[in-house]
This record gives C-alpha cells, sequence and structure tokens, in this order.
C-alpha cells in the first residue's frame, strides 16, 4: 500500500467518524421520542382504552384449570389448545390473586432474563417499555411465557430447542407454529424431529389424562372463542391479516413463509425473532400482547453503532455472530473461539480457533502468525 493510498484510506476513515459522531444527538432524540411515546402509549391503553385489564384474561385461565368443562360456552371462553391445560393445572392449588401476582412476576423474570442473555441489556432496558409487554403483563397473558420459551429455544442446543419450540406451540400455536418450516429450510434435522416427538407426546399425554372428547370440545370453544369476540368488536383489534379476507390471509402466509425462508441462515437472535413475526403473520388470530416477543429485537439497531460495530453491551450471541461473519458457513460456533498462545510476551495473544461448521481457517490468521514471528515462542 502506498503513501497516497495509506492518506486516503485514513482521510476517508476520519470523516466517516466525523459523521458517526455528528449522527449520535439525533439518535438519542429519536430514542427519547420513542421512548416518551411507548410510555404515554402504555399509560393511553391501561387507563383509557382497557381500563379493566388487570388480570382479565389470567382469570380465564384460572378458571379453567378449576373447572371440568372448560371450554364450556361461558361470556369469557377459554381457547388455548387441551395440551395448555397439562401447564395451566397448578394454578387451582392457589387464590386467584395470589396466582396472578406468583404467575407474573415469574412470566416477567424468565422473559427479562432469558431476553437479556439473547438480545443484551440494552435491548432489554429499551424494550420493556412496549405496549405489548405492558398488556400482557396487566391481563396475564400466556405470551410472556410462550416468549421465554422462544428465547430459550434459540440459546440452547439443537435438540432441546426443538422440544422448548415443541412447548410453546403446545401452549400458543399462533405465536410459533411455522418454527419447523425454519428447520425445514435450514435442513437441520434434529430439532424439527424433536419438536415433532414434543407436540406428539403432549397430544398423547392430554388425550389420555382428559379423554379423547377434549379435542372435539376445543373446537367448539374455538367457535366460541370468535363467536364472543366477534360480539365484543375484538376482531378488529388483531394484527392478523388473516381477519381481513382470505385473499389477504393467503398473501400474508405466502410472504411470512417467504421471510422465514430468507432467514433461516441468519443468528439466532434473528431466527428467534422470524419465527414468532411469520407465524404471527400467517396466523388466523392474534393480538397486539402477542407482539411481546418482538419488542427487544425492535429496538436491537438502536444498541449497534451506526459503524457496524458490535456494543459493549451486546449478549455473548451477538458477538459469538459477530465474530462468525468472515467464515464461509456463516455459522458460530458453539465452542470456545479463542486460546492462548505462548508467544514469549508477558501476556500471551489470543488466537482464533478454525471454525466448527466448516473447519476454514479465520482470516485474521496471517496476523497472528506474524505476531509469533516477531515474538517468536520460547524454547
Amino acid at each position: 500500500m502506498t503513501a497516497r493510498s495509506s492518506s486516503r484510506l485514513r482521510l476517508r476513515q476520519f470523516s466517516r467518524n466525523e459523521e458517526d459522531r455528528a449522527s449520535i444527538p439525533h439518535t438519542r432524540y429519536a430514542l427519547l421520542l420513542a421512548l416518551v411515546t411507548a410510555a404515554v402509549a402504555d399509560v393511553g391503553i391501561l387507563f383509557v382504552l382497557w381500563p379493566h385489564a388487570l388480570a382479565v384474561d389470567f382469570s380465564v385461565f384460572w378458571q379453567a384449570a378449576r373447572d371440568l368443562h372448560p371450554y364450556a360456552f361461558s361470556r369469557s371462553p377459554f381457547g388455548n389448545p387441551p395440551t395448555a391445560l397439562l401447564f395451566l393445572k397448578p394454578l387451582e392449588l392457589l387464590p386467584l390473586w395470589p396466582a396472578f401476582a406468583l404467575w407474573d412476576a415469574a412470566s416477567l423474570g424468565c422473559f427479562l432474563w432469558l431476553g437479556r442473555r439473547l438480545y443484551g441489556t440494552r435491548a432489554v432496558v429499551l424494550g420493556v417499555v412496549s405496549p405489548a409487554i405492558v398488556m400482557a403483563l396487566a391481563a396475564g397473558q400466556i405470551s410472556l411465557l410462550v416468549g421465554s420459551l422462544v428465547f430459550a429455544a434459540f440459546l440452547a442446543e439443537p435438540l432441546f430447542c426443538g422440544v422448548l419450540l415443541g412447548i410453546a406451540t403446545c401452549l400458543k400455536p399462533q405465536m410459533v407454529f411455522l418454527a419447523p418450516l425454519l428447520f425445514v429450510f435450514a435442513r437441520e434435522i434434529r430439532p424439527l424431529a424433536a419438536f415433532c416427538a414434543t407436540c406428539a407426546g403432549l397430544s398423547l399425554i392430554a388425550t389420555a389424562v382428559f379423554g379423547p372428547s377434549i379435542w372435539s370440545d376445543w373446537l367448539q370453544g374455538m367457535q366460541n372463542l370468535l363467536v364472543v369476540a366477534e360480539h365484543r368488536h375484538a376482531l378488529s383489534l388483531t394484527i392478523s391479516p388473516m381477519t381481513y379476507g382470505l385473499p389477504f390471509g393467503l398473501l400474508s402466509a405466502g410472504l411470512a413463509v417467504l421471510g422465514l425462508y430468507q432467514c433461516r441462515k441468519l443468528p439466532n437472535e434473528h431466527r428467534a425473532a422470524a419465527v414468532v413475526a411469520a407465524s404471527l403473520f400467517a396466523a388466523p388470530y392474534a393480538l397486539l400482547y402477542d407482539l411481546a416477543p418482538l419488542a427487544f429485537f425492535a429496538v436491537l439497531p438502536s444498541c449497534v453503532h451506526r459503524t457496524g460495530k458490535a456494543s459493549a453491551q451486546l449478549s455473548p450471541t451477538q458477538v459469538r455472530s459477530v465474530h462468525s461473519a468472515s467464515r464461509p458457513c456463516g455459522r458460530a460456533c458453539e465452542r470456545s473461539t479463542k486460546r492462548r498462545v505462548p508467544t514469549g510476551r508477558r501476556y500471551p495473544v489470543r488466537r482464533p480457533l478454525d471454525c466448527a461448521g466448516c473447519g476454514s481457517p479465520r482470516r485474521d490468521r496471517r496476523r497472528f502468525s506474524s505476531i509469533r514471528a516477531i515474538y517468536p515462542a520460547p524454547a
């Protein structure tokens, strides 16, 4: 590299840094405006549009866990599948309000902890004021628990990923029912098999516990749910295009499948959001609080500098995905990506290992080789 090209490169880098410094105040003002808007929306939803939202959905879960016929016709119908009753049955051991407090505390704690591990601390701090999370927390919805399972699934090994997503599907199918397509597109057999085995096993257990007639009762209960939702004008508040007509529903389903195919090789934090977004986009019925698992991903761009360098507060999953960008396979190593190499210096250099996915060396190996030539290892 000549001196002229080197000076040009330095000048270009300096101008880029100046642009980034100039854009920081504007980014902060936009972020502050978004946070204020979210807080105002939360207050408006809870005190103006939905003043009686406290435990309105949790009371349905609590009553369904105590009833012998949970899908009977009522003003507050229970629409979750029979497999969800297996996990809701312990609610009958507590009164309504202590059970609601324990439910919200456990759901929010798991949601924030697993979201922090997947998306980072800054994303959790910024996304927790989302109206979707606040509505789910106030109503006692199961969306936060399903979101926790999705976060845990994409933090776990492939086999446990399929198991956790299968449990999430058995709790609330419309939020993650397209997860098997992601595994098919990515050609990942182990999580696909674990997902199918988990759904089939929980279905058999529910049939053995509640009887085969529980499935026909569930289908009748879904019709009851649609009638009550139409009577309350709740269908006009859905986020699913399917409720606005069959052509819109078919178009949205096709776009959801196409988007899921495009996300098949992305890092896990992106794939977790893609599964939820595609499933809700193609679902026949979904409400605003079902968007809660997407809140942390929505604020993720504000947690990365404009230069493309990861922030110091990003999660290990994101840092691992940044390190894996130079690998041909595009995958992040599940094991440690660095090892100590003796060089004769006071502090040994950390040298990256080869990729576990494709076996290719890192592009910066030549730099470490030159360091070893300058500082040879002691004999």
